[in-house]
């Protein structure tokens, strides 16, 4: 269930290059950048917002969740992953 989840903890500027904003986020799930520190996830609005190609489908690159069952669930990994 949270393969591929994750929490979008904030938006940041990028005080080098003049307009760029990333989306900070991190992952519920053992990836990468978790094994690598706890590390945050960091990619510019504009990709995060886009849609991808995926099986000859368009589809959101992120979909927020909204049922609430898979939140509460969530929040227990976040509450295990990172406290």
């Amino acid at each position: 269930m949270n393969n591929y989840a994750y929490e979008v903890v904030g938006v940041g500027y990028h005080t080098e290059e003049n307009g760029k904003y990333f989306v900070v986020y991190r992952p519920l799930y053992e990836s990468f950048v978790y094994k690598m520190g706890k590390l945050f996830d960091l990619r510019p609005i504009q990709m995060f917002m886009e849609n991808i190609n995926k099986d000859s489908q368009t589809l959101p690159r992120f979909e927020k969740i909204t049922d609430i069952k898979i939140i509460a669930e969530l929040e227990e990994i976040k509450k295990k992953m990172y406290s």
